[in-house]
């Protein structure tokens, strides 16, 4: 819910000073720094699916939450560079 609403990862003290312009930037790249770790993330935790197979068997599945929640939280802020949500006040 907070990155749905813009309440994360956020520097209001220094944005607070800035021009709207300015701020547009800043938040496409903090999304854009999102997708690059989330992505990442995403990339990493095949290893972990794969592994909690190999151990578990079919109860592995239980695993498949965590590619699930960087895919979408990749996405979700994916969506933010081209749309940038701005908190409210």
């Amino acid at each position: 819910m907070a990155l749905k609403h813009g309440k994360h990862i956020s520097m209001e003290l220094v944005l607070r000073f800035l021009p709207e312009k300015t701020k547009d930037v800043l938040h496409r790249l903090a999304a854009f720094f999102g997708v690059l770790v989330m992505g990442t993330g995403l990339y990493l935790s095949r290893d972990f699916v794969k592994s909690e197979f190999d151990l578990f068997g079919a109860r592995g599945y239980i695993s498949l939450i965590i590619p699930i929640f960087f895919g979408l939280t990749s996405f979700r802020y994916f969506t933010q560079i081209f749309y940038p949500v701005h908190p409210s006040k």
